[in-house]
């Protein structure tokens, strides 16, 4: 299986909703850059404590990036650790929400999904039962995320 390697929005949205299982049930193992990490340990809460969890279970991993080449300074530092890593492996997975963090990552063609996909995926594997009550308590946490791009993968499935 590819590697699959996570910025930090999508964890700590799963975090928050309780669901951060749904990336092991899929994927089994999670790489993260050092600066993501961080930014996920970053503030105090249930979700930092779930994530540290994950870590501590050993199905995410944090790796060490060094980063060869210029990024647009757009981004985060988390999501230049996290392509950086991506361009190591070119099969690698790439879970990213940041528009501009996912335009960078279709420019070095690399592989990639946000995390409604993720929940999309999750739920035609019947992981879970219904990925559109999860992108709702997402987004009543105060994550950007969209039903209609849920509504969109769904249509394209009839």
């Amino acid at each position: 299986m590819a590697i699959v390697i996570s910025d930090a929005g999508p964890l700590i949205a799963l975090a928050r909703i309780d669901h951060l299982s749904i990336l092991r049930k899929l994927f089994s193992q999670i790489q993260i850059p050092v600066a993501v990490y961080n930014e996920c340990l970053a503030k105090e809460g249930i979700d930092s404590q779930r994530i540290k969890r994950a870590i501590d279970a050993g199905w995410i991993q944090i790796i060490t990036v060094v980063i060869k080449q210029s990024f647009p300074v757009s981004l985060g530092k988390g999501e230049i650790e996290a392509i950086q890593l991506a361009l190591e492996d070119k099969q690698s997975l790439l879970i990213m929400d940041d528009r501009l963090a996912r335009r960078q990552a279709m420019a070095l063609e690399l592989n990639y999904i946000g995390i409604v996909r993720v929940l999309y995926l999750a739920e035609q594997k019947l992981l879970i039962n219904n990925a559109e009550m999860l992108i709702q308590q997402m987004a009543d946490t105060g994550y950007r995320v969209s039903i209609q791009l849920f509504n969109a993968l769904k249509s394209e499935d009839l």
